[in-house]
């Protein structure tokens, strides 16, 4: 998660954009590119199959997937992750109209875990892992930016958000985890509203590939 958050510092410096404001996709990518610089190779979108049920006969039946991102932990074991993403970035100043709320992100969360399930039958005899993670990409408007309190301002901010993403993981702190990044620095870079990017977050939750 440190080589993660270290690719999106540098992309920001050397190109002048925001990495995490894009799909999940560009979030994968990334990823991937942070598990081969901490000496796990990693591919993207690999083909796969999940076992999904038949509404006839509720019977498992094989589908074609895809894994989102594969990482070969060694030569026996792999991570099988499923990624997602919330359409948009979050805007968490108060009174947002697009805030990061508990529901929202838990709707995400467990939509992602439910996709990895399916995988999660094929991998009952490989060593694999199962894991299931949400990119959340988060922002602020101007005016936190403005006056002699704006950095307490952000730094509240951050908190807040924060305390929001324990709440999900806390739904089953046993197999979950998260990640979470803000720069409460000043920032120049800003969106077609002028808002600017403070963060991201990686929320996660370890399948149990024993049935």
């Amino acid at each position: 998660m440190d080589k993660y958050a270290q690719l999106h510092s540098e992309h920001e410096e050397n190109c002048n954009e925001t990495a995490h404001w894009y799909a999940v996709d560009t979030c994968a990518s990334l990823l991937s590119t942070a598990a081969w610089q901490s000496g796990h190779p990693a591919l993207c979108k690999i083909p796969c199959k999940k076992k999904t049920k038949s509404f006839e006969n509720n019977q498992s039946q094989s589908a074609k997937g895809i894994i989102d991102i594969l990482v070969h932990i060694s030569n026996e074991t792999e991570l099988w992750i499923e990624a997602k993403k919330p359409n948009d970035c979050f805007d968490v100043s108060e009174n947002s109209e697009n805030p990061a709320s508990q529901a929202k992100i838990s709707r995400c969360f467990w939509a992602a875990y439910e996709s990895s399930f399916q995988k999660k039958l094929e991998t009952r005899n490989k060593d694999c892992k199962t894991i299931s993670i949400v990119f959340c990409s988060f922002s602020l408007r101007p005016e936190y930016y403005q006056g002699a309190d704006a950095l307490p301002r952000r730094q509240a901010r951050a908190q807040h958000v924060n305390l929001v993403l324990n709440k999900v993981i806390l739904e089953d702190p046993k197999s979950s985890f998260c990640a979470s990044y803000f720069d409460v620095t000043e920032k120049t870079i800003s969106d077609e509203l002028d808002n600017r990017p403070f963060g991201f977050a990686v929320l996660g939750h370890f399948g149990d590939v024993q049935l």
